[in-house]
């Protein structure tokens, strides 16, 4: 069989392996890596008290209850505003003179307003 010259070339590196490793190479080795790190030094053991540990905790459940307690407090309203909730809903909203005439006073003021500035800026003689 006629071999090609590429393919000889082929066969013989293929024999020959291109990789040396210098003599006693692997014998010091890991002499050698031990002398190039560098020294190890030990910590020393922190203590975690009881306090550290359950710290999060005592926080977590204070968060919780002083939220509780406004959800209790402003969420949730006294029985004399669920009567009130009750009564708007039915429509039935029983008010004093003195809220019924409050009412008026401010409604005359806003249309006494309203007139002023619809005649002061809207309406120009020309």
């Amino acid at each position: 069989m006629n071999m090609s010259p590429e393919e000889s070339k082929l066969n013989e590196i293929e024999k020959s392996s291109p990789f040396k490793v210098p003599e006693g190479y692997f014998e010091q080795f890991s002499e050698e890596m031990m002398s190039r790190l560098p020294e190890h030094k030990t910590e020393k053991i922190q203590v975690i008290n009881l306090w550290d540990r359950f710290r999060p905790w005592v926080y977590m459940a204070a968060m919780l209850a002083g939220v509780a307690f406004m959800i209790k407090n402003f969420v949730m309203k006294n029985p004399e505003t669920k009567d009130y909730q009750s009564q708007a809903k039915s429509g039935i909203v029983l008010h004093s003179d003195a809220e019924i005439e409050d009412f008026y006073r401010y409604y005359e003021d806003q249309v006494a307003e309203d007139l002023y500035h619809r005649t002061a800026y809207l309406e120009h003689p020309n």
